[in-house]
């Protein structure tokens, strides 16, 4: 009989059964490890791991979709350099580690190819059996078209709005108009006779020259409204955009050169033409480079004035963007309104964005704008891509209805 030492008789010696619930219990690990594996690396979301140094240290495929990285690029890279320095700064000052919970919040992020994304992220600590910070996951969803179509809805409902708000003003201005240009003309009139005359003292003539000088400026106005309010349909012809973008760049180009205004052109060589109306789209872009040229000036006393045009789908894009001080959020609500000027009192009627809005509504088209004070703004006319020969089957198809 084998005799074993007194340690030895005292370890529990393996039966059947215990070896058989072993084999369950690694069975049992090792399925929900591949269960887990599976999740990890065929979730629809993107998500990394870091360890105590805000190393990522692991990470699934959508990961690698959505940051359009690889295993290199992403192997212990520091976890700050997936955003931008702004969205990290604020990251950080929420100390997120510290407090040791789970955090939810919009930022973005940039991809290996430098394109800034939105997303929405879920961010959970990591913690060690002595409650030490070993890491963290961070779960990342990809909202760039979900805010991008929310950012577009809220442009159109307030294209709407702008528009209702015009249509109401325009019945308005018309008959105001015409009732004040009678009056005005007559005073006019008078006010020429007396500035002609010899004997008039030089004190009142001055006087008389200032009530001159005013009612043209209110005569001025009167004609605004009419052309706000009664302007004549579009007479479209095939033009080129950027033909009519250099026109208008002309007629501004002495005033900004002593102005101190730099233009910068980037206009699609390539743009195909479309029906629309010359001089009307060229008042358009002529009041969107006088607001930009006065702003700037005002403001800065010099500035750039970047104008660029591409095709977008069936649309020609052209955006007027300047380095002046900006809108605040209150006046691009307002920007469209009839009157609505932040200008000196004689230095702006208030009616120039509100005619120019809808002269690109006329050629059912956009006019919106971007901006934030303090950042310069964005001006951005979109107007349809439109042969002739689909002018003339829209007339067709217009006639036929009134018609009918």
């Amino acid at each position: 009989m084998l005799r074993t030492s007194k340690s030895m008789r005292n370890r529990p010696v393996p039966t059947p059964r215990n070896i058989t619930e072993c084999n369950r219990m690694q069975e049992q690990l090792q399925l929900a490890e591949e269960n887990y594996t599976t999740f990890f690396d065929n979730s629809s979301v993107a998500i990394t791991i870091t360890d105590e140094n805000e190393r990522i240290v692991n990470w699934n495929k959508f990961a690698e979709v959505l940051l359009g990285m690889d295993e290199d690029d992403l192997y212990m890279k520091p976890v700050s350099s997936l955003y931008p320095e702004a969205e990290w700064r604020t990251l950080r000052s929420q100390n997120i580690r510290q407090k040791g919970i789970q955090h939810h919040l919009e930022t973005r992020m940039v991809r290996k190819n430098q394109e800034i994304i939105d997303v929405d992220l879920s961010l959970s600590v990591l913690k060690g059996p002595d409650g030490k910070v070993t890491g963290s996951i961070g779960i990342i969803v990809d909202i760039t078209e979900r805010n991008r179509a929310q950012k577009e809805k809220q442009r159109i409902e307030e294209q709407l709005r702008v528009a209702g708000r015009l249509a109401a003003v325009g019945e308005l201005a018309a008959g105001v108009a015409h009732e004040l240009n009678n009056p005005l003309a007559a005073v006019q009139a008078f006010a020429q006779l007396l500035v002609d005359r010899d004997d008039l003292d030089e004190t009142i003539k001055s006087d008389v020259e200032t009530i001159y000088e005013e009612v043209q400026r209110a005569t001025k106005i009167t004609n605004n409204l009419l052309s706000f309010a009664g302007r004549h349909k579009p007479e479209k012809r095939l033009i080129s955009i950027n033909d009519v973008l250099e026109r208008s760049l002309e007629l501004h180009a002495y005033l900004m050169r002593i102005n101190n205004i730099e233009v910068v052109k980037e206009l699609d060589p390539g743009l195909p033409t479309t029906m629309a109306d010359f001089h009307q789209i060229q008042q358009v872009f002529v009041n969107i480079i006088n607001n930009a040229e006065q702003a700037m000036t005002e403001a800065n006393g010099k500035g750039k004035l970047r104008v660029e045009t591409q095709r977008v789908g069936e649309m020609i894009r052209i955006a007027f963007t300047d380095d002046g001080p900006g809108i605040s959020e209150d006046n691009l609500k307002r920007i469209f309104d009839p009157f609505f000027t932040t200008k000196e009192v004689g230095k702006g009627t208030g009616l120039g964005l509100s005619i120019s809005f809808s002269l690109v509504q006329e050629h059912a088209g956009h006019l919106y704008i971007e901006s934030k004070l303090g950042e310069g703004a964005t001006f951005i006319v979109e107007i349809p891509i439109v042969s002739e020969d689909q002018l003339i089957a829209e007339q067709k198809g217009s006639i036929q209805s009134q018609s009918v």
